[in-house]
């Protein structure tokens, strides 16, 4: 028998209204197993013409706000550059199209992480918007060998009703504290 074990592993931080979540794989099989994929987080979520919230940059030209509707496919936000930049942050939102500074429905998704990575939201034919963010697994490959295990960076999500200013104290809150 196969004795690969995944465990997902989530914690509540109720004071933030934030929650973590990463994956732990095992590996006890005698044979290797060569790891290309395996994100942090995937999330199947209720279409609500979500727009995809981005901050991009450059080097003293950091977190300029960009704004692109999700549409049937894929929308993606990733980097591949090795670290972590103003170019790319590895986190999203997903707002309501009528989300403003304190109305509105956001949701935040980060990474802690500082290597190459990958976000995404895909609109399904069903209806459904699907989240994954983790390690970009592009030129990603990880061995792992009977006995050990391997385990994803984590990833943050929260919600607010309450438009960005809610979710930003969300996450100064989960920040200050942990």
């Amino acid at each position: 028998p196969n004795q690969l074990f995944l465990d997902l592993v989530y914690t509540v931080f109720a004071e933030a209204d934030v929650i973590t979540r990463r994956a732990v794989l095992r590996n006890g099989n005698e044979q290797p197993l060569s790891i290309r994929r395996l994100l942090s987080l995937m999330l199947d979520m209720p279409n609500d013409s979500f727009h995809m919230v981005t901050f991009d940059g450059t080097w003293i030209a950091e977190a300029h706000k960009h704004t692109r509707p999700i549409t049937y496919g894929l929308t993606v936000n990733m980097s591949t550059t090795g670290a972590s930049c103003s170019r790319h942050n590895p986190g999203f939102l997903l707002v309501s199209a009528d989300a403003r500074e304190n109305v509105g429905d956001v949701y935040g998704f980060n990474l802690f992480y500082s290597g190459n990575h990958y976000g995404a939201a895909e609109l399904s034919v069903q209806d459904l918007v699907r989240v994954s963010i983790g390690i970009n697994p592009y030129c990603f490959e990880w061995t792992l060998k009977q006995g050990e295990q391997f385990e994803t960076p984590e990833a943050v999500m929260s919600y607010s009703g309450g438009g960005f200013n809610g979710l930003s104290q969300h996450f100064h809150e989960f920040v200050n504290r942990h």
